[in-house]
């Protein structure tokens, strides 16, 4: 899509859902939150044009708010059960996947620091 709005260009076609996009730093790839064959939403990625998708999360729980860091080698994800949601990393082909929070609370949104 351009800026003004124009030009806009559908990239996913599946029956579920699929939210929470964003673009890695390089703007060649995307990662998002998906339902797609799964009882809760996972992590996938895909090439900016559409193509390429792959499943990064297989966690029997909802994942979701991914986000690329800085210089698009991990991303940040939220991801729980029942109701507590904590914040995850891991590398940005799926691997390595370390939780960064465990507490009562909910753990929403994650991002990184541009510093």
């Amino acid at each position: 899509m351009n800026i003004d709005g124009s030009n806009v260009v559908q990239v996913t076609s599946s029956p579920y859902a699929d939210y929470h996009p964003r673009f890695s730093p390089d703007d060649s790839k995307i990662v998002f939150a998906s339902k797609r064959g799964s009882n809760y939403s996972e992590i996938y990625l895909m090439n900016a044009d559409g193509t390429s998708v792959k499943r990064l999360t297989k966690s029997g729980a909802w994942s979701t708010d991914p986000c690329f860091s800085p210089d698009g080698k991990k991303i940040v994800f939220s991801s729980g059960k029942n109701d507590i949601a904590d914040i995850f990393v891991m590398d940005a082909d799926g691997k390595n996947i370390v939780q960064l929070t465990k507490n009562a609370g909910n753990n929403y949104y994650p991002r990184f620091s541009s510093k």
